[in-house]
């Protein structure tokens, strides 16, 4: 017979390249050779540590649309609340006509609606009704403010029922001013 054959296989063990074992030794895991100097068991730290996520990511709130003039309110110019504000209060609340008039074009804008009704409507409606309209009509402004937000992935909470509530109290001017606000914040 061969003497290959009388080997046996050398199962589980590591081939003996002429290197003796280092038994009682540490391995050196991670860290740089010494260079010949002892290492004393000393690492240097990690300056470099980053806390673990554990799925939590923190909210952008610094959002910027990709490109802009492409947003939900993009051609919806940004208004200044304090003037239409003092101007109603001025006019004795006549510019609120026109302020409701501007937002109900502005919604319709942001909605692409084409079938909406016309923002002159919206205030024959409202003055016709003594207010009970403007009040159903911030209702729903609140309802169309929040999927809008939601769309975009923001948190939305639920602007209409403040809407209403501030409309039956007879806070138009207050609930119109938030719904202006909401338009002004959205990316254009």
């Amino acid at each position: 017979m061969d003497n290959q054959n009388n080997q046996q296989p050398n199962y589980g063990q590591q081939p003996n390249n002429g290197q003796q074992p280092n038994y009682g030794q540490q391995p050196n895991y991670g860290q740089q050779p010494n260079n010949g100097q002892p290492n004393y068991g000393y690492q240097q730290p990690n300056y470099n540590y980053q806390q673990p996520n554990y799925g939590y990511q923190q909210p952008n709130y610094n959002y910027q649309q990709p490109f802009p003039g492409h947003g939900p309110a993009a051609g919806i110019e940004v208004r200044d609340i304090a003037i239409f504000i003092i101007l109603s209060i001025v006019t004795c609340g006549i510019y609120l006509f026109y302020w409701l008039y501007v937002l109900h074009e502005d919604m319709r804008q942001l909605t692409r609606d084409p079938n909406a009704m016309s923002g002159g409507m919206v205030v024959l409606l409202s003055i016709v009704t003594c207010g009970i309209y403007q009040m159903i009509w911030m209702y729903k402004q609140g309802e169309t403010i929040d999927r809008v937000k939601q769309s975009l992935g923001r948190y939305s909470s639920n602007t209409a029922i403040i809407y209403l509530v501030l409309s039956i109290f007879g806070l138009n001017i207050v609930s119109m001013a938030l719904l202006q606000d909401e338009l002004n914040k959205l990316p254009r």
